[in-house]
């Protein structure tokens, strides 16, 4: 099964041994651009995040309160498929408060749109999710279901089961960690993304969360540590790297 990666970042390797982006109002982020074979999509997308609740407060003046900390786009929005998976937050300056999801999206033959989305609270205010030290996220997508961990909590487990009816894949996915540029910057530290070509189990959850290299799971195609630069620790002939500073 033939995949391609292409990495672009602008990167400032932080004394944590990890990726710091926006840092002093920059607009950096990490795109990976995935080419692949596959007519249904069973991956693992897994990262380690640092948002710092200092970051997570803007000013009542500042317009777009939306974050988006990762999001995959398929290349080929108007085909029927999985389109789009994404974590998003809102600051706590929101008028409707702080609050956050984790969400997929698919299309039918008809261009209907299917959504699952999962509430997760990661906020400045009671937050169920840490800020200020490394959070490990784990997205796991295979037959039309999203399972999303944070560290070694599943949060779709805590919501009613839902899954996508259409399930083909895109031949194109862009991925980006840490924002989009302007608008959707996220002030955070990223490192140990790790891609895997079947959908990881609980275990397999646990064991990113608790300090296992990606090397030592079954599947894994990348692994871009991002402690020292952006090259991969694993990859493979169909994957080149280019960093933008």
């Amino acid at each position: 099964m033939k995949r391609f990666f292409t990495i672009l970042a602008a990167l400032t390797i932080g004394a944590a041994g990890a990726i710091e982006l926006n840092v002093n109002g920059s607009h950096e982020h990490i795109a990976l651009n995935w080419k692949n074979t596959m007519a249904y999509p069973a991956f693992t997308v897994s990262f380690k995040v640092r948002m710092n609740k200092k970051d997570m407060v803007l000013p009542a003046s500042v317009k777009n309160r939306g974050r988006i900390l990762f999001q995959l786009n398929s290349g080929t929005p108007k085909a029927p498929g999985l389109q789009n998976i994404k974590i998003f937050f809102s600051v706590p300056s929101h008028p409707a408060g702080g609050y956050a999801g984790i969400q997929s999206s698919s299309k039918n033959h008809s261009g209907k749109e299917e959504r699952i989305r999962y509430n997760v609270f990661w906020r400045a205010e009671n937050s169920q999710v840490p800020t200020d030290e490394f959070v490990t996220v784990t997205l796991v997508y295979a037959d039309g279901r999203l399972d999303a961990y944070l560290n070694q909590q599943n949060h779709a487990a805590l919501h009613k089961l839902m899954t996508h009816t259409i399930i083909h894949a895109a031949p194109e996915y862009q991925m980006s960690f840490g924002g989009m540029g302007k608008r959707y910057s996220v002030p955070c530290a990223i490192k140990d993304i790790a891609i895997f070509d079947r959908a990881l189990t609980a275990q397999d959850a646990k064991l990113l969360a608790t300090g296992t290299k990606p090397q030592k799971i079954i599947g894994l195609l990348a692994y871009y540590p991002l402690e020292k630069n952006g090259n991969p620790a694993v990859a493979s002939s169909q994957i080149k790297l280019k960093v933008i500073k």
